[in-house]
């Protein structure tokens, strides 16, 4: 019930805040890009500094327990932020106060999912490790669809509601922590237990692949709120449309649960990053597709949710399988999404500096950028894949 509570607030800004800033602020995808950059930046920071910040401490700054209250308790905080600076719900909030509050929940949440996917794989291995991913895959991804729908009715008139509910969330999913217990369990590396080479062939494929999906989430997401307006789609309705990747994505995460043939094997994760490209320039080219853009775009949002979906299940497991499923195995997982959060900005603002903004082409170079270093990322996967892995 925290991973539902939790991502549901974590869902609702990390995929939902850009449409929040086109109804509030006006941001095009300049803007939203160059938010989503400093989102990205700050969940690198969080994630890859937890693990180490928490060996250092050594239990001085209280149970992990503790920690994921204080993390859940600060985020809640955060989202008042925008709605007091504005002096009110149905006020226009400063800038100002949706950067900070975006900024926190980037570094913020980059901390506290490695320290839930502790909990979840702590004490596993192999097919009980399987089933803990994909149940908290299934949970999580079905929470980050429903924030999508529950923000869309306050997107137009009332945003920074949305930012109220989201507090109210985070607040409950902390007095829910306080029954956890208060250490995840301990890793597994002491225990007999074999990692094939063909297991670390595919932990370093699938570490090439994840900041590639997650490059084009992050391109994506700044961008779709216009290029769904460019398809005639009402701001009303531009959440719940972009949420069909993400039912194609849980979708497959509970195909990936019921079935384990998948593991051991290279071309799974290899077919969802072909996948990723394609899916991605249908979506964002879709526009200009004519009279099949709409269909072009729901197929391209679906292909998108299903590569995504293979090449996280993967990623995650092999790096817990591979590692010994610590907070630290989940901050690595976590802060290489976060070079993706940053990355796929980046690329988009890119794109804009080498074409103007108001030329029609600047839509073109960014998926181009994106494009080819997706395509690299594929083609060193491949070869990671089959590829004598390191023995350091």
């Amino acid at each position: 019930m925290v991973t539902f509570l939790a991502s549901i607030g974590t869902g609702a800004i990390t995929n939902g805040i850009y449409f929040l800033t086109e109804s509030a602020l006006g941001y095009g995808r300049k803007m939203n890009y160059a938010l989503a950059l400093v989102v990205g930046l700050c969940y690198i920071a969080g994630a890859a500094g937890i693990g180490p910040m928490l060996q250092r401490a050594g239990g001085r700054l209280g149970t992990t327990r503790t920690i994921v209250v204080t993390l859940l308790a600060s985020l809640g905080v955060l989202c008042i932020v925008p709605i007091v600076a504005a002096g009110g719900t149905t006020a226009t909030p400063p800038a100002w106060s949706i950067w900070i509050t975006a900024a926190g929940f980037g570094g913020f949440t980059g901390c506290l999912w490695p320290i839930i996917e502790g909990y979840i794989t702590g004490g596993r291995r192999d097919k009980r490790l399987r089933s803990a991913i994909g149940a908290f895959n299934i949970v999580w991804a079905t929470a980050v669809i429903l924030s999508l729908w529950l923000i869309a009715p306050y997107v137009k008139n009332a945003p920074l509601m949305v930012f109220f509910w989201i507090g109210v969330v985070h607040g409950i999913s902390a007095i829910m922590v306080c029954f956890m217990s208060s250490e995840p369990a301990k890793h597994l590396d002491d225990s007999p237990h074999i990692v094939t080479r063909q297991y670390k062939r595919l932990l370093r494929s699938t570490r090439l692949l994840l900041p590639g999906s997650y490059l084009l989430i992050a391109s994506l997401s700044p961008a779709v709120p216009v290029v769904l307006g460019e398809l005639g789609i009402k701001l009303t309705w531009k959440g719940p449309v972009f949420s069909l990747w993400l039912v194609a994505r849980l979708a497959m995460f509970i195909t990936l649960e019921r079935t384990h043939r998948w593991h051991g094997k290279r071309w799974p994760p290899l077919a969802g990053g072909i996948g990723l490209i394609l899916s991605f320039a249908a979506i964002m080219l879709a526009p200009r597709c004519g009279p099949i853009g709409m269909q072009t775009f729901i197929v391209g949002l679906l292909l998108f949710g299903c590569s995504t979906g293979v090449v996280y299940v993967a990623a995650l497991y092999y790096g817990m399988e591979v590692g010994g499923s610590r907070v630290d195995d989940g901050g690595w997982h976590e802060a290489i999404i976060g070079l993706g959060y940053a990355g796929g900005p980046a690329c988009g603002l890119l794109g804009f500096l080498i074409v103007p903004a108001t030329n029609g082409d600047a839509h073109t170079a960014v998926v181009l950028s994106v494009g080819i270093i997706v395509a690299v990322l594929v083609g060193a996967a491949f070869r990671a894949s089959v590829g004598k892995p390191r023995t350091d």
